[in-house]
């Protein structure tokens, strides 16, 4: 029998983030997310726009 998951995203205060598009992350985590998925790429301004 296979095990199905479900993800439930969740805010800080425990309420269900039903739209992730609209999340706002802090720039240094949007930076070091960045860095992380392109690290061939070299980072000498990022300008990020939300």
């Amino acid at each position: 029998m296979e095990s199905a998951k479900k993800i439930i995203n969740r805010d800080k205060n425990g309420n269900v983030i039903k739209d992730l598009s609209k999340v706002t992350l802090p720039q240094e985590l949007e930076i070091s997310i960045f860095k992380i998925l392109n690290p061939d790429l070299q980072i000498k301004e990022v300008k990020f726009v939300s």
